[in-house]
């Protein structure tokens, strides 16, 4: 138990520091290309902050533990908006509510609701997924048109130090989050806590950690931009990818439990539109609007766990 608390310490120093190169090397792509921040934090930013998810789910499925692997996505995509966006929110709203967060939020919203209706009947199988992987690319897609309008190369920039710190960044991330979800899960095991909520608890804030410790990297960089982008990018690729991913590695398909399909993904829904209806109605983001994610947080997290 000492080497896994040690350990696990270890996986979050990792993270930690990962993190914040991960930021700096985002943001210089932001600045060279020319390309909004909010462009760089739901593509680049995002694709590597949910490699932790996408490998944590598919070896959980593919040695039979489906309800880690599905709590760990869901689980993900509830932390990410009502943990850190609520912090992100609260802490330091955005003045202006970009177009492309309007975008790419309804995206993610339309996604969750695909979800939906492909789990009704508690399986998502392998021709649904590949539903799934068709609008990743859509996804993928509609942000490089957003951004490529404003790309401008300068060359005299020193691309190599950040291209290093970006690669560094991502593997220290990475192998952070592994040795943080892995002890993690031991510890909770030998206390007896149920596979089920370890994926939505435990695994999932573990493997968001990327999400987390960018977010409070960009805010203290005041780029709030980047934190929304990168956590909006999360979500969806955690709906378009990770779990995908997990059903291709399965024998027949992805079943899922009832609680899931009733609570766990229903409730991923009502966080995205906490965070996306003010700023459609008002135009603008609210200091009540990240508290309120964050107490909805809680709440979600004492119903699951009790």
């Amino acid at each position: 138990m000492i080497i896994n608390v040690l350990l696990l310490i270890l996986g979050l120093a990792f993270i930690i520091k990962g993190g914040d190169w991960f930021v700096d090397s985002a943001i210089w792509m932001a600045k060279i290309t020319k390309i909004p921040p909010f462009i760089i934090g739901a593509t680049i930013v995002s694709l590597a902050t949910t490699v932790p998810e996408v490998l944590v789910s598919v070896i959980a499925t593919s040695q039979g533990s489906t309800d880690l692997a599905l709590g760990n996505a869901i689980g993900s995509i509830i932390a990410n908006i009502g943990l850190i966006m609520g912090i992100s929110l609260f802490v330091s709203p955005p003045k202006k509510v970009s177009k492309d967060f309007v975008t790419k939020g309804l995206y993610m919203v339309g996604s969750a609701i695909l979800l939906i209706i492909l789990s009704l009947d508690g399986m998502l199988s392998k021709g649904q997924s590949i539903i799934l992987w068709i609008l990743l690319i859509g996804f993928i897609v509609l942000n490089i048109l957003s951004g490529k309008k404003e790309i401008i190369i300068e060359e005299e920039l020193p691309k190599k130090n950040y291209i290093l710190l970006f690669v560094l960044g991502a593997l220290s991330v990475v192998i952070g989050a592994r040795l943080l979800v892995d002890n993690g899960v031991a510890i909770a095991r030998a206390l007896d806590i149920s596979e089920a909520i370890i994926g939505l608890t435990i695994v999932a804030i573990g493997t968001s950690l990327p999400e987390l410790v960018t977010t409070i990297s960009a805010l203290i960089k005041k780029n709030s931009n980047l934190s929304l982008g990168n956590i909006i990018g999360a979500n969806v690729m955690n709906i378009l990818l990770v779990i995908p991913a997990s059903t291709l590695v399965s024998e027949a398909g992805l079943v899922m439990r009832r609680q899931t399909v009733v609570q766990d993904i229903p409730f991923s829904l009502l966080f995205m539109l906490i965070a996306m209806l003010p700023p459609l109605i008002f135009r603008r983001f609210f200091k009540w609007q990240g508290l309120l994610l964050l107490i909805t947080y809680v709440l979600y997290l004492i119903i699951t766990i009790f």
